[in-house]
C-alpha cells in the first residue's frame, strides 16, 4: 500500500517539475555577481529571461580587480586597452561617500586604500559609457 501511494505521488509530481523555474547567476572574473536570469523549464528547449542585472551594460573586455580582500593596494588591470578608451574610476564607501575619483589612462593602475578603515567599499569602473561595480573588502 505504501509503495503504491509513493509511486502515485512520484507520478503526479513529475509533470510539475518539468515546468518549474530556476534562477541562474553569472559572475565576472573577480567573482562578483553581475547577472541574474530566470530559467523556465519545459518539455521544449530551455528559455532564459533576464530578470535583473547589477549594471545596464557590461564592460566588453575582462577587468581584473585584486587582491580582494585587500589590506592596502588594489590593482585594476584590463585584458586589453586602446588609447581611444575613456575610463573613469570611482571608489565610495557603503554610505555613498566618494573617496577616490580619477580617470584611468593605461591598461593598469593601483589604488592605495591603506589609509581607509576596514570595511566594505564599492569600486565603479565606467569604460566608454558602460559600467561595472565591484564590492571591495578592506581588512
Amino acid at each position: 500500500m505504501k509503495k503504491n501511494l509513493l509511486m502515485l505521488m512520484v507520478v503526479t509530481m513529475l509533470p510539475l517539475t518539468t515546468y518549474s523555474q530556476q534562477i541562474g547567476y553569472s559572475y565576472d572574473v573577480a567573482g562578483n555577481r553581475v547577472k541574474r536570469e530566470l530559467i523556465s523549464g519545459s518539455s521544449q528547449a530551455p528559455r532564459k529571461k533576464s530578470i535583473g542585472s547589477q549594471t545596464s551594460e557590461q564592460i566588453p573586455m575582462s577587468v581584473s580587480v585584486g587582491p580582494n580582500p585587500t589590506t592596502g593596494k588594489l590593482k585594476i588591470r584590463f585584458s586589453q586597452w586602446s588609447d581611444s578608451n575613456e575610463c573613469h574610476l570611482l571608489l565610495s564607501n557603503m554610505s555613498g561617500v566618494v573617496l577616490i575619483e580619477k580617470p584611468l589612462v593605461s591598461i593598469q593602475t593601483t589604488l592605495d586604500i591603506s589609509t581607509y578603515s576596514a570595511g566594505y567599499y564599492l569600486l565603479q569602473i565606467d569604460l566608454n559609457g558602460k559600467k561595472e561595480i565591484y564590492k571591495i573588502v578592506k581588512k
